[in-house]
């Protein structure tokens, strides 16, 4: 579980840190409409006692809820999730004893509180997992899963159908992802992944109809060679692309001549028929400056990044290792490339604070920034015992994280504390603030906001006028002694019930916590 938290502040965004056990990284993140954060992760350091757990945080990057979930066996572990819509969410993967050969397909669904709404297993007598799941327009569940099968479920979880490719069905194939054709017809779905043995491998993509319950219609399938080992990673279809550009598809991974050392990033556009309109391949400038003409990195996820009159923009994420270090230190690596212009670079920025940093997923958020998550390693700048740690990075729309402020580890309460009493509130709430040590610092500021990260009231507490934006309220101070004060806030007729965020500043620090308000 969770240890403690780091927080550091950004100009443009935050960062947060959990460190853990090596075991310890992130999956997936999404934000909802409300500014908060939903991710998955999983304790892994016991591979025979692995457990999945669900975050979610505020807008601030708090923590609201963490919550575990457990399938039928020791060994639980979610491989893939999608968001149903702003309140449901739907998880996949396996669940496994490890004195059983065999694993078993594991499906379940949570709302944005953390409950489970249903859980479903299904057993084959083969190692069954669910790799990809998307949802189709039909609202349906569309699943990839091992062993070469594709499924379609209903969202009560009844299987509307499973069909299991031919062995020979693309020799070697290794499927990655599927995900739901939305932006042309026919309906249908769109699987990639590698075809090959060893160090020869190709990449694929299948364009496949919905299915007739009578045979597998195949639209299409593509074949793409661009060097001895070509391995694809994500998949996004361009359903708005610029004026006179097709719509169609962006595939990125990485490629290589089957050696160490001498893997780069690429990216092919597709249009909705199969067909190659531009490739681009892509190296760290680190590599450049050291003249190196090839080095070891990897595009694992692609998002959209926006329209402009005569551009479409895509934010590739990748990761790369230093020269020389034998892939032992990694830095996150984030390109922002046009469509418009055959996949030139936009902007590059390279993120290289700790020795080793692994991103997992990114996701575009509602102010044009980004929310990165993986993990990270670090002896030197990590707490004594963590071998790593979740990380959670904000960016702006550029990619910038500049720092202006680091706190403390979270959990050291005799540094500065806030709380609040009584919580729940149905009239007034006091809210207490004790600088502890550091109580030569001044308190400058406490911010009352609402869940969709609307600032309700700002207090100065260097005078004792208050500023309200949006609501009437009243708030009152009485000093305790030198380094405790007490603010007592009574919000006015026109505030709603609801769950409100206090954050309170002293120097350049701030610690953030919820109350609730109940009329």
């Amino acid at each position: 579980m969770i240890i403690a938290m780091l927080a550091i502040s950004f100009l443009g965004g935050w960062e947060k840190l959990w460190p853990g056990t090596e075991g310890f990284y992130f999956d997936d993140v999404f934000q909802l409409s409300d500014g908060s954060f939903i991710l998955t992760y999983f304790d892994g350091n016991d591979h025979l006692e692995i457990k999945t757990y669900v975050m979610r945080l505020d807008p601030f990057g708090n923590p609201v809820w963490v919550q575990r979930y457990e399938g039928s066996d020791s060994v639980d572990r979610v491989l893939t999730t999608t968001m149903l819509d702003d309140s449901t969410f739907i998880l996949g993967g396996y669940t496994w004893d490890y004195h059983s050969p065999y694993s078993k397909m594991w499906l379940f669904s949570i709302n944005t509180d953390g409950d489970t709404l249903w859980t479903y297993e299904e057993d084959e007598g083969w190692n069954y997992s669910a790799k990809s799941i998307d949802i189709t327009r039909d609202e349906h569940i569309i699943m990839l899963m091992t062993n070469r099968t594709i499924g379609k479920y209903t969202l009560d979880r009844e299987r509307v159908w499973t069909y299991v490719f031919p062995y020979d069905w693309h020799i070697g194939a290794h499927t990655k992802k599927v995900i739901t054709v939305l932006g042309h017809e026919p309906p249908g779905y769109a699987i990639i992944g590698d075809t090959g043995y060893g160090s020869v491998t190709d990449i694929f993509f299948a364009r496949y109809n919905e299915y007739d319950h009578t045979h597998n219609d195949t639209s299409w399938i593509c074949y793409y060679d661009a060097s001895e080992k070509d391995v694809v990673w994500d998949i996004i279809e361009i359903t708005n692309p610029a004026p006179g550009y097709p719509k169609g598809f962006l595939l990125v991974g990485s490629n290589s001549n089957a050696t160490c050392c001498t893997l780069l990033c690429y990216a092919v556009r597709i249009d909705t028929a199969g067909d190659t309109l531009w490739t681009r391949e892509y190296c760290h400038p680190l590599y450049e400056w050291t003249g190196l003409v090839h080095g070891m990195q990897e595009i694992h996820k692609v998002v959209w990044a926006g329209n402009e009159p005569h551009q479409t923009k895509f934010m590739l994420m990748a990761y790369t290792a230093y020269p020389d270090s034998l892939r032992e230190e990694y830095a996150m690596w984030l390109l922002q490339i046009s469509d418009t212009l055959r996949g030139d670079t936009l902007w590059t920025q390279t993120y290289d604070k700790y020795v080793s940093t692994f991103p997992r997923d990114i996701t575009l958020c509602e102010d044009g920034g980004y929310a990165i998550a993986g993990f990270v390693r670090d002896p030197d700048l990590l707490p004594v015992g963590s071998l790593g740690a979740l990380w959670l990075l904000r960016v702006d729309s550029l990619g910038n994280d500049l720092p202006s402020a680091i706190s403390e580890i979270a959990d050291k309460p005799d540094v500065i504390s806030l709380t609040s009493y009584p919580n729940p509130f149905n009239s007034a709430v006091t809210i207490s603030f004790d600088c502890g040590s550091e109580s030569s610092k001044r308190l400058s500021t406490i911010e009352i906001f609402d869940l969709n990260g609307r600032l309700i009231s700002v207090i100065s507490t260097e005078r004792s006028d208050e500023k309200s934006p949006t609501y009437p309220n009243e708030i009152s101070r009485q000093a305790r002694n030198d380094s405790m004060s007490e603010y007592v806030w009574t919000p006015g007729d026109n505030i709603p019930s609801g769950v409100y965020l206090v954050r309170a500043k002293i120097g350049d620090r701030d610690i953030t916590k919820r109350v609730v308000y109940l009329k």
